[in-house]
């Protein structure tokens, strides 16, 4: 019986060991199960993540080489740039592949048949950028209340899209699979203050300049070399080199222009009422500048030589004596023997402070000092009050050494004056014809006082034949007959009058056809260049309210004087930030300033603003178009990478310059470099050069690479401490004030920031630059699982 016990339990005890074993076994395999299951998910968690983040930067870096071909309007890239400008889905083949990212080159090792795919695909805003409404004329203060294109009939630029970017990405890698959507607003945008970069000089009030600021160089010699303390103001109406002669104003060949080419330069437009009158009985208001006298050989503006010789007529053989034929033609049938022999000619003198002291060589008596005496003293209103013996400080075309014609809008006329003289071939000299009385010309027997005691003794000392019969006695025969009305009045027929005489008349577009053929001054500037004037007519253009028909150049069809009207909300909905600190002054300063302002820092955060290499300037990523609410101040210089606009609701001032290496730099080849900085500022624009302390090689003046706008209901204009040198445009109300320190003052260079060659017509993509791609400061991401 005890042994039956005895073994019974032996068995309750194996069997309690073997229960333990097998429990324990069972916990000891489901823990091995359990680790395993574990590892395989922490695997399989760890393979998404990773896929997750490969997917969610391949969608990144999507849009950032997107952005980036964007910008460049790459023409290999046709399929995206259909996506992003006419709302297209793609499967890019260019995203297709990762092998070029660098970023996943351990995890290619790690997943060696990782795979992905990228569909990009763009959705626009129905509305974009378009105005709800636009008024029917820029008066009153509706104007600025319609959205950003409040100006009449303003074209929408032709690729500005604004909308929302989806890329869905997925990858593949050990039969796993993640996809992931990334969400992003964008504006395309086009970085051109539009239609005012088209103007070298953009001036509402520009006519309404009074000759004595205008009019105001008087120490300008006949050589065009100045010596006033401040030089004029240069308009180039296109980028020139300033180391190079490109023009020879006195070779007839260099004035042969293209039409296209005036028209694809920058424009000119001086508006307003001016303080003149061509004559009592016409209600129009010109502005009239006094044409400079010009050298006769090429000069530099370091030099300063800012003659306005290319005004007039010049050759070699005649010393810039051209002949009259009405009086040429008049004298040859009067005396046949005369033919040939004595002609009428004549010459346009630009003022110089010395021209009406001259005296003739032979008998000391002055030329013009008469002439100048009669209009100074006429009764006409219209010439009382005038200054004129002060040279233009106001030079539209450039100078001699780089002629720069142009379109030029307003109501601006040119004077300068006009000599006559006989040219007598035998000797080829000539004898320039003087004002004085009705009393002397004519003398007791018809002109007898003017041969006997001037002309004939004259004769006689360069060639006795000329003053022995029958020669003498032809001419003396056909002065007889030149009445002092034929001489001096305008009443005079079928001839003009041979008297020196100011001629304030022409629009100063006429200057073109003397450009264009300076040898022949009877033809008309129609008859020169009838393509131009066909499409831009003088009579036309020289009015303040010239009308815009179908202009691809300006991408505007209204009139050129509503522009004047800035809208307050120009460009608002185009704005990607707008910065605001209210009573605050934005200051861009050294970036290691211990107390940066908001706006600053913000600047640097976003990148826009990104200290260079040597420390000693902010290198500029703009892209885009940003919005200031106060005041903003420039205190460390800029180098400009890529532009944008910046607009600004007070005001602006530059303590140190704003550059564009890729302005002064003809070696750079990268696109994206290019685009000028605008800045709009509503309480003017303040340049302080004397304080600059980056300076351009081989620069004339301190430099400011940027397009300046500031116009504000007729008050808007730009304050300089000196000289200055723009590149870009400007677009000001006023180029008088602030008195004395305003660019007409001060003089200096405005030189037209583009080439035309830049703007491909027709094909907007191809202006490289102009567009800026902005995306929105969110990311909407949406993991999807598979």
């Amino acid at each position: 019986m005890r042994f039956l016990l005895k073994n019974a339990r032996k068995g309750m005890i194996l069997l309690v060991v073997i229960g333990c074993l097998i429990f324990v076994s069972i916990i000891f395999a489901s823990l091995i199960n359990r680790v395993r299951h574990e590892s395989s998910l922490t695997n399989r968690n760890s393979i998404n993540e990773d896929l997750y983040q490969l997917a969610l930067s391949i969608g990144r870096l999507t849009l950032k080489k997107l952005s980036r071909e964007i910008e460049n309007k790459n023409n290999d890239q046709k399929e995206i740039n259909d996506a992003i400008f006419n709302g297209t889905s793609i499967k890019d083949k260019e995203y297709e592949s990762i092998d070029y990212l660098d970023v996943i080159t351990k995890l290619k090792e790690r997943y060696p048949d990782l795979s992905s795919k990228v569909l990009l695909s763009v959705d626009f805003d129905p509305q974009g950028f378009q105005s709800t409404s636009a008024p029917s004329s820029p008066t009153g203060t509706s104007a600025g209340t319609a959205g950003p294109y409040t100006f009449p009939d303003l074209v929408q630029p032709p690729l500005e899209r604004k909308g929302t970017i989806t890329v869905k990405v997925t990858v593949t890698a050990k039969r796993n699979r993640k996809s992931c959507k990334l969400i992003k607003q964008f504006l395309v945008v086009r970085l051109l203050p539009g239609p005012y970069h088209k103007f070298t000089l953009y001036c509402s009030y520009g006519a309404d300049l009074k000759q004595s600021d205008v009019n105001r160089l008087t120490q300008v010699a006949d050589d065009g070399k100045i010596s006033d303390n401040d030089p004029p103001l240069v308009l180039f109406n296109r980028p020139v080199d300033l180391s190079k002669q490109d023009f020879d104003f006195t070779n007839t060949a260099a004035f042969s222009l293209d039409p296209k080419m005036l028209v694809q330069s920058g424009w000119i437009y001086l508006g307003g009422d001016g303080q003149s009158k061509i004559n009592s009985s016409n209600p129009d208001r010109f502005l009239i500048l006094n044409v400079c006298s010009g050298e006769k050989t090429a000069g530099t503006i370091a030099q300063k030589y800012f003659g306005e010789a290319y005004h007039f007529f010049f050759d070699n053989s005649s010393n810039g004596w051209l002949g009259s034929q009405e009086w040429s033609q008049w004298i040859a049938s009067a005396k046949p023997n005369l033919n040939g022999r004595m002609l009428m000619t004549f010459v346009d003198y630009g003022l110089y402070a010395d021209m009406f002291t001259a005296k003739t060589s032979f008998n000391q008596r002055p030329i013009f000092s008469k002439a100048l005496e009669i209009y100074k003293a006429s009764s006409n209103p219209v010439f009382q009050g005038q200054v004129w013996d002060g040279g233009s400080a106001l030079h539209l075309y450039g100078v001699p050494t780089a002629l720069t014609p142009t379109l030029v809008f307003g109501q601006v006329k040119r004077r300068f004056m006009r000599t006559f003289a006989f040219y007598f071939a035998d000797i080829s000299k000539v004898y320039p014809i003087r004002w004085d009385m009705a009393g002397y010309w004519m003398g007791a027997v018809a002109s007898q006082a003017f041969f006997d005691n001037e002309l004939g003794p004259w004769l006689a000392t360069k060639n006795s034949q000329m003053a022995t019969q029958p020669l003498a006695s032809d001419v003396n025969e056909v002065l007889n007959q030149v009445t002092f009305k034929n001489f001096g009045s305008n009443d005079t027929g079928s001839r003009s009058p041979i008297g020196p005489n100011f001629i304030q008349h022409e629009s100063y577009m006429e200057s073109l056809k003397n450009i264009c053929s300076p040898g022949d001054p009877t033809k008309t500037l129609e008859s020169i260049l009838p393509n131009l004037t066909s499409n831009y007519p003088k009579d036309k253009i020289g009015k303040k309210d010239y009308q815009f028909g179908d202009d691809a150049q300006v991408q505007y069809k209204g009139r050129i004087d509503y522009l004047s009207n800035f809208p307050s909300n120009f460009l608002g909905p185009k704005v990607s930030y707008y910065i605001k600190e209210s009573g605050s002054v934005a200051k861009i300063e050294n970036p290691n300033t211990s107390n940066p302002s908001p706006q600053f820092k913000f600047l640097l955060d976003k990148k826009i603003l990104v200290p260079d290499t040597n420390g000693t300037s902010l290198v500029m990523y703009l892209n885009q178009i940003l919005r200031f609410d106060g005041d903003l101040e420039i205190d460390y210089p800029i180098h400009v990478q890529k532009g944008g606009i910046i607009i600004v609701d007070g005001k602006v001032t530059l303590n140190q310059p704003i550059h564009n290496l890729f302005l002064v730099d003809t070696s750079a080849s990268d696109p994206d470099k290019f685009g000028l900085v605008t800045i709009i500022a509503k309480n003017g624009i303040t340049i302080n050069s004397k304080s600059f302390s980056d300076a351009m090689p081989n620069q004339v003046y301190p430099e400011v690479h940027a397009i300046l706008i500031c116009l504000n209901n007729g008050a808007g204009c730009i304050e300089v401490d000196g000289p200055v040198h723009i590149k870009g445009s400007v677009a000001i109300d006023r180029l008088d004030r602030p008195t004395g320190n305003n660019l007409l003052a001060k003089g200096g260079i405005i030189e037209w920031g583009f080439d035309p060659a830049e703007f491909a017509q027709g094909d907007p993509i191809s202006q490289q630059c102009y567009y800026g791609f902005a995306m929105g400061p969110k990311d909407y991401e949406i993991v999807e699982e598979d």
